[in-house]
């Protein structure tokens, strides 16, 4: 008599939850999203997946491609040509490190006031304050903007140039980084891809040469969608 009980009560949850199913599959952006993920603390780097980033071979090329959802309805696919490694686990949004870890690129998608040509200080305030993706030991020291191309930019986008100093531990970092910021079709959001390493690195190791190569070859489609970034 308990197993037939056990049984009933299975199938009476099974017959409620049933109208909700439907409403629970239409969720596959929020379920891995920024505010969503669990464990470790995250930088906040505005990103809503739709689906896990990805790395494709293209020739010689490792191209990173990754689909995000903008607040105004729209899905933004991005891709971009690395050279390092994608990385993976709840911290990460969309990334790529060089196996030493110094070198590297993440996306970031934010709503800014004016688009690609807001204030190169709303550029900074977004890319290096305490909450972003140099922000784990403390906002990044000394930000200063070394480039900032906006007529003559690409695809429509803007191109700064940044040093700036990052906190490690107890440690001071001295870093450069190039910042790609482009609009998708259609959106008022920005898809920033900012690609760096350090300082030491940048012109001794061909640094500066490959960051400027990753966010030249940033590209950023969209298309119309009913999922909500928040």
């Amino acid at each position: 008599r308990p197993i037939l009980q056990r049984r009933a009560a299975a199938r009476l949850a099974a017959a409620l939850l049933t109208p909700f199913i439907p409403e629970l599959r239409q969720q596959p952006a929020l379920a891995i999203s920024a505010t969503t993920m669990s464990g470790k603390t995250r930088p906040d780097t505005g990103c809503v997946l739709v689906s896990e980033p990805r790395v494709d071979r293209v020739g010689k090329a490792q191209v990173l491609n990754a689909e995000l959802v903008t607040s105004d309805g729209y899905v933004a696919t991005a891709s971009f040509e690395t050279p390092w490694f994608l990385q993976l686990g709840n911290y990460y949004d969309v990334e790529v490190r060089s196996k030493e870890g110094g070198d590297g690129a993440f996306l970031v998608s934010k709503t800014p006031p004016q688009g690609t040509s807001s204030s190169a200080s709303w550029f900074s305030d977004n890319i290096f304050g305490i909450s972003g993706r140099y922000g784990a030991y403390g906002a990044p020291q000394d930000v200063r903007v070394l480039r900032d191309e906006r007529d003559r930019s690409v695809d429509g986008g803007r191109l700064l140039e940044y040093s700036f100093t990052a906190l490690k531990g107890n440690a001071e970092v001295q870093r450069r980084a190039f910042v790609k910021a482009v609009s998708p079709p259609g959106s008022k959001d920005v898809v920033i891809l900012v690609a760096g390493t350090t300082a030491s690195r940048w012109k001794k190791e061909n640094g500066e040469k490959t960051s400027r190569a990753v966010v030249d070859s940033l590209r950023v489609s969209s298309s119309k969608t009913n999922l909500k970034k928040d």
